[in-house]
């Protein structure tokens, strides 16, 4: 079973009250511990942009020493490592939705004492960004990706159909396109859709089309609301007609990514920054044949919402408390999150957090998906606000959907449950 973020905080929790001790001056100089996704490494290392981490790590006479994981794998192996007395890893990509105020206590104040954002141009950065690793007024990372929705489709599948190329406009065009591209007949089984699977922050994009949502940033249910139960409808709707592949309840990222690239499914909502890799050459049987737009938002909320209000997931560079070489951690934070390597980072493909970036016209030159990037970014926001209890929402929302779509449950139903066993962790 694919690990969720159930038990992810318990050995953090446990010795949060307990001293770090610090590391040994010297300790570990030689290399830098670095914890993050393939795609975090693959930004820094790889592309027109050139190899940033490694100029750093030469210049400073350290190696960088990986460890690649899945989400929440990476996110259970760095909170465990951060509770010991001096865990494995200087630097660290976390992502907003699993942060809250006691985790973050696991890491460095980046705007303490040790001068580590002195000269970062941090204004540059939104302050939407920043929020989700502020706590008491210090930040504790500093965001480096966002990984935003958009609507990708595979032109080719829908030409072979007979069916519009351009991107729809509304939800009713997108329902009506995912499904006459669904083939059962004449080959193996096309899906008209994937997405990452039936957790919040996956299926979220679905219901911010009205403008629904999980949880508000001040920990407000809306599960219950129209547009929710709405979007579970369509999801049930929609795994029930077969439009959804029938693993769907236990769909991954990386299934998102080979059905997209093997042609056997023809939309998908996935990060827009995925354009690349479901473009290569090297993967693809579809290269440059795969569009991305912008999830479209419906009629009703189009005048405050050109386009849908998506998803942003926000990835910061952070370094932990109990650093075997907390000054390789520092230099290396520097060295690949300031104005110049941001714009070289995201020509290798990384979704850029800087305002300088964006408006920069190398980057808007160089990468296919800009407009789309910029439209997206005006009014997205993070899909779950971090709390304590935040992963066990997120659990809760995943069973109870899961049973929607295994068992048939009624979306008002479904909505209901979910209020009531969250309503509980957010007092």
């Amino acid at each position: 079973m694919t690990p969720t973020r159930r038990g992810l905080l318990g050995a953090a929790a446990a010795s949060m009250s307990a001293p770090l001790a610090a590391p040994a001056r010297g300790q570990g100089a030689d290399r830098l511990g670095v914890i993050g996704h393939a795609v975090h490494r693959a930004s820094v290392s790889t592309g027109p942009g050139g190899d940033i981490l490694g100029e750093v790590a030469a210049a400073a006479g350290w190696r960088a020493e990986w460890v690649t994981l899945g989400v929440p794998e990476i996110h259970d192996r760095l909170f465990r490592e951060a509770s010991l007395q001096q865990g494995a890893f200087d630097l660290a990509f976390l992502l907003n939705r699993y942060v809250s105020p006691r985790i973050a206590e696991l890491f460095l104040p980046l705007d303490g004492p040790e001068g580590v954002l002195e000269g970062m141009a941090l204004d540059d950065i939104p302050p939407g960004m920043r929020r989700p690793f502020t706590f008491n007024g210090r930040l504790y990372g500093l965001p480096f990706r966002q990984a935003t929705s958009g609507l990708f489709l595979n032109q080719a599948l829908l030409e072979e159909r007979g069916m519009p190329t351009a991107p729809p406009a509304t939800p009713e065009a997108f329902i009506a396109a995912v499904r006459a591209a669904t083939s059962r007949r004449d080959g193996p089984p096309v899906n008209g859709l994937v997405l990452d699977g039936p957790g919040p922050s996956q299926m979220i994009d679905l219901a911010r089309m009205w403008d629904g949502d999980f949880l508000t940033e001040d920990l407000r249910l809306r599960v219950e609301d129209p547009a929710m139960v709405n979007a579970l409808a369509l999801l049930k709707a929609l795994f029930e007609e077969g439009v959804l592949p029938r693993t769907f309840p236990r769909f991954t990222t990386e299934q998102v990514t080979t059905a997209m690239q093997q042609g056997r499914a023809v939309f998908a909502i996935s990060p827009i920054s995925r354009f690349t890799v479901l473009n290569n050459p090297g993967a693809s049987r579809y290269p440059g044949k795969i569009a991305v737009a912008p999830v479209p938002s419906a009629p009703e909320i189009a005048a405050r919402f050109p386009v849908a209000p998506v998803k942003s997931e926000i990835w910061a560079l952070t370094i932990p408390r109990n650093a075997r070489s907390r000054a390789n951690g520092v230099r290396a934070l520097r060295g690949i999150g300031d104005a110049q390597a941001s714009l070289r980072a995201a020509l290798n493909g990384n979704g850029p957090v800087r305002l300088s970036t964006l408006d920069d016209p190398r980057y808007a030159a160089a990468v296919p998906w800009a407009a789309v990037e910029a439209a997206a970014l005006r009014d997205a926001r993070p899909p779950l606000p971090g709390f304590d209890n935040a992963a066990r929402a997120e659990d809760i929302f995943r069973d109870e959907v899961e049973a929607m779509l295994v068992r048939g449950t009624a979306p008002n139903e479904t909505a209901a449950a979910i209020a009531r066993r969250v309503r509980p962790l957010l007092g």
